[in-house]
């Protein structure tokens, strides 16, 4: 991953997505195949979104919170700035976008990583709950709706998810899905 980082966090999501199924799961190749790289997306979009969680929850300042969030917008590799723990995320969420890449423009579809990076930055509101959390402010109604339905990131996990589903997922299926 990084080179020369060493940290619990850099192990734990390093095994995370290596992980193998556990074998008491069924098998879900056997159904429907083709939509098998659809499922190998979806499972490594959840483990970074969670892993994203637990970043803005538990171990950021809103400081490096709000650099991270910058970075991220901006699709930023240098990464110099950025404490450890954030720099394992970010590296693997830019392994994980340039294989979605990499397979969709094989198919003719490299539009979906646009979508999917669209929908990473709309999930970013997760800082803006931490924020909130920081300040002790109760957001009001109208500003959890604003934010519940990106930072819930059901959006990015159908938009990532739709890449991997070959030619049916067209450029409407991702635009329905509330991006852009």
């Amino acid at each position: 991953m990084v080179a020369g980082l060493v940290s619990p966090l850099a192990d734990q999501v390093t095994r995370a997505l290596n992980r193998p199924l556990h074998r008491g799961i069924v098998k879900f190749e056997q159904c429907e195949p083709q939509y098998a790289l659809a499922r190998q997306i979806l499972t490594k979009s959840t483990m970074l979104v969670s892993i994203l969680d637990d970043i803005n929850d538990v171990h950021g300042t809103i400081e490096e919170l709000e650099q991270f969030t910058k970075m991220i917008e901006r699709w930023d590799t240098s990464m110099e700035d950025l404490p450890d723990y954030t720099k394992v995320w970010f590296e693997a969420l830019f392994v994980s976008s340039s294989e979605i890449e990499e397979e969709t423009t094989k198919e003719g579809r490299s539009y979906c990583v646009s979508y999917t990076k669209e929908a990473i930055n709309l999930i970013l509101l997760l800082t803006q709950s931490a924020r909130c959390f920081n300040e002790d402010h109760v957001p009001t109604l109208e500003e959890n709706r604003k934010n519940g339905v990106f930072s819930c990131t059901y959006p990015l996990l159908t938009v990532s998810s739709l890449c991997g589903m070959g030619k049916i997922a067209s450029k409407e299926a991702h635009r329905r899905c509330g991006i852009s």
